[in-house]
């Protein structure tokens, strides 16, 4: 004989018993299917959970890339007015050598021929800076030009001061 379990289902309007019985073999492979169920909605869940982190990651990842972008853009249009800048510190230094030449001139004294190594074999600037150049193939060229030519600026500077100097020393001794 076939072992059985039988379930019985009253109900509490008082109408009919239900009345169910069932092969003890599909209580087991019920259960078995249930857990089956319960161990893939685990694992599905356990995925979902994995991919949604995922997905949240990329999302910040990609929002903090585009404000790298963003900065790095910020970044290049600065390095481009420091070279309009040093442009035009450039152009602030012929005017002072140029100035400097007049108030000799003026005060009857000698032009100082290293004031024509200021800007170099014959008195020429260096280049100005090309701030139009493409800053996403060519930023790294630009960047070592401002550095080189603000170097440069320093040192003009600092003979520009130096000759200054020597010009009002001269004009004192002149005066005395």
């Amino acid at each position: 004989m076939r072992q059985t379990i039988s379930f019985i289902v009253l109900r509490s309007t008082g109408s009919s018993v239900c009345h169910f019985t069932f092969p003890r073999l599909w209580l087991w492979l019920g259960l078995l299917a249930a857990v089956g169920l319960a161990v893939a909605a685990g694992f599905a869940g356990r995925d979902y959970l994995r991919l949604r982190q995922a997905a949240d990651t990329r999302n910040q990842l990609e929002a903090a890339f585009i404000g790298q972008q963003e900065e790095i853009h910020d970044q290049r249009l600065r390095i481009q007015q420091f070279a309009k800048e040093i442009d035009g510190l450039k152009d602030q230094l012929v005017a002072l050598n140029q100035f400097e030449k007049k108030v000799r001139i003026i005060a009857n004294l000698e032009i100082d021929n290293d004031s024509d190594s200021l800007f170099g074999v014959g008195g020429d600037m260096v280049e100005d800076l090309n701030t139009r150049i493409d800053l996403e193939t060519q930023h790294d060229d630009l960047v070592r030009e401002v550095h080189q030519q603000s170097e440069m600026l320093q040192q003009m500077a600092a003979l520009q001061n130096q000759s200054f100097e020597q010009l009002l020393d001269a004009m004192q001794d002149k005066l005395n």
